[in-house]
């Protein structure tokens, strides 16, 4: 525990700890884009028309919004972005 009470320590320990959220954000965002594409798919053949990503987004975000507007009719809500 000495160590990292030291200017070496703390650095080293200020690096463990960056790439330890960082590889979790990385994961985050590739399950992320992963189920994006995957809704991209299925949306589309539902559709019979090409789908982009930026509407589902778009999409999820309203539907984000409106479920925020019902509940802090009963509480608090959020909504990313």
């Amino acid at each position: 525990m000495e160590y990292y009470k030291t200017w070496e320590g703390k650095m080293k320990k200020k690096y463990l700890n960056a790439k330890r959220y960082e590889s979790k954000d990385v994961k985050e965002k590739e399950l992320i884009d992963e189920t994006l594409d995957y809704l991209k798919m299925v949306i589309s053949m539902i559709e019979g028309r090409r789908v982009k990503k930026k509407e589902i987004l778009i999409f999820l975000r309203q539907r984000t919004m409106y479920l925020c507007q019902k509940i802090n009719k009963l509480g608090t809500c959020e909504p990313f972005g």
